[in-house]
């Protein structure tokens, strides 16, 4: 899954659950996850 489906997953739980439910803390993990490993990757 690349950086924007899951920045489109993260607005959809946002919407869907709520800023602060346990399901979409874990995709905004993932996500900064994502972003982390790419950062890295690109030095």
């Amino acid at each position: 899954m690349g950086l924007e489906d899951m920045r489109e997953k993260l607005y959809r739980y946002i919407s869907v659950f709520g800023i602060a439910d346990e399901r979409t803390i874990e995709v905004s993990q993932e996500l900064d996850l994502l972003i982390y490993e790419n950062v890295i990757a690109d030095k």
